[in-house]
């Protein structure tokens, strides 16, 4: 950056004055063109297993609301995204009188857009990014215009774009980083994953505690969650094991009364050879006998049953672990694709910085004062001065105040900035 560029920066945070911002997070309260992404799942307390009862993208409509499958319009607006997940499982289990209560995850997928007007380079509506501040809207926006007789000068605003599309990359590709070193401990089962031998690139202390501590948070849930469904079934394992002892035990005692019966009925017979006995005695004999051999195979077949739960209880829960580690293995390879595309990207905007900054060294730009350079910030409709710094939250209007310019007369003309009365469209 050069020298002037550097005096305008801390002349603006010098005298602007600064408004505090909504953190974006759990206390962000959703409104109107929010977009979230709605999963609810119905647990079965019989068989461990669960089904999804609804999936999707909701946007919020102007009025504030979601329109769900089953319960139409929910109201929105206003509500954390916790407190929109805890209002949806409780409607669901009322409309559909469900006997467990369902779990509902509410995430944001899209914020509301923003808004950038004043004397920049492209004014109009652009995608909100958590943790944006004023400085990133005016880079994504093209920069400060500027009036000038020479091309040349369109070189300083593209090193400002690219400087701010340099640190947002770096922050993705270190957050990015993070998330990669938290899923490759629940892959190896971990408690925690350490940061030791990980390289980031420019998050500051705060950014990179944060995402770390966002990526510990879920590594510890989604591994809760993980070892509850584990120890579930591992309860049903052992119930199924008590019960296939039962089972034996009382296959090989039936099959001791069926031994002694059947010998009774040998000596019944003989009896009768004998003619020391009758034939009803022989007939009982011979009945508690055959109710002996049927009670027997019954409990074998339940025996066989058991059996047959035990091993498939064993290979659902294998199942589990294999879904488990073969979803997180895709998910870390996406990860992986992902910080190498940031990567790139990165390295081409920086490629393209040092040449835009070579370039402008052969500007002829003089006397450019960019002291006055100021931000000002329309909020929930109210006006609100800012600073470079100030962070923006979905929905915001920023309006930039662009610095008077000197330039040297060199006999061409000078072109308006954009959206002023002498600007015209081609």
């Amino acid at each position: 950056m050069n020298p002037v560029k550097k005096l305008a920066l801390v002349t603006v945070l010098a005298i602007a004055p600064v408004i505090p911002a909504l953190a974006q997070g759990a206390d962000y309260k959703l409104q109107a063109s929010d977009k979230v992404r709605i999963n609810v799942i119905e647990w079965s307390t019989s068989g461990g297993d669960s089904r999804a009862r609804m999936s999707g993208e909701f946007k919020l409509s102007p009025g504030g609301e979601v329109a769900l499958p089953l319960l139409g319009l929910v109201p929105a607006a206003g509500l954390t995204a916790r407190q929109l997940s805890e209002t949806i499982t409780r409607l669901i289990a009322e409309k559909a009188a469900l006997l467990t209560t369902p779990v509902t995850t509410v995430e944001i997928v899209d914020y509301r857009p923003i808004f950038i007007l004043g004397a920049v380079d492209k004014p109009g509506e652009y995608a909100y990014r958590p943790d944006m501040v004023a400085v990133h809207a005016l880079a994504l926006a093209g920069g400060v215009y500027r009036r000038t007789d020479l091309t040349f000068i369109r070189v300083d605003r593209e090193i400002t774009t690219a400087e701010g599309e340099i640190r947002i990359l770096q922050k993705t590709s270190d957050e990015l980083t993070i998330r990669r070193a938290r899923l490759q401990a629940e892959v190896e089962n971990l408690a925690s994953f350490s940061m030791s031998g990980l390289t980031l690139f420019g998050s500051s202390t705060e950014d990179s505690s944060r995402s770390i501590h966002r990526e510990q948070t879920m590594l510890r849930v989604r591994r809760e969650d993980f070892q509850s469904e584990l120890a579930a079934r591992a309860k049903l394992m052992v119930l199924a094991e008590e019960q296939k002892r039962f089972l034996s035990d009382a296959v090989a005692i039936q099959d001791a009364r069926e031994s002694l019966l059947r010998k009774e009925v040998d000596e019944v017979r003989s009896l009768i050879n004998k003619g020391l006995t009758s034939i009803p005695r022989q007939l009982a004999a011979e009945t508690a006998l055959a109710d002996a051999a049927f009670r027997k195979k019954d409990l074998q077949a339940q025996l066989s049953q058991a059996s047959q739960a035990l091993i498939t209880n064993e290979q659902q829960t294998a199942a589990l672990k294999a879904r488990r580690t073969a979803s997180l293995v895709g998910e870390a390879q996406q990860v992986e694709r992902e910080i190498d595309e940031t990567r790139n990207k990165m390295r081409t905007a920086r490629k393209l910085r040092a040449e835009a900054e070579a370039l402008l060294s052969y500007s002829p730009l003089t006397n450019v004062d960019f002291s006055a350079v100021t931000f000002r910030l329309l909020r929930d409709g109210k006006p609100a001065p800012a600073s470079e710094t100030t962070k923006l939250n979905p929905g915001d209007v920023v309006m930039i105040v662009g610095p008077r310019e000197g330039l040297r007369d060199t006999g061409a003309g000078s072109d308006p900035a954009p959206g002023s009365k002498g600007a015209t469209e081609d």
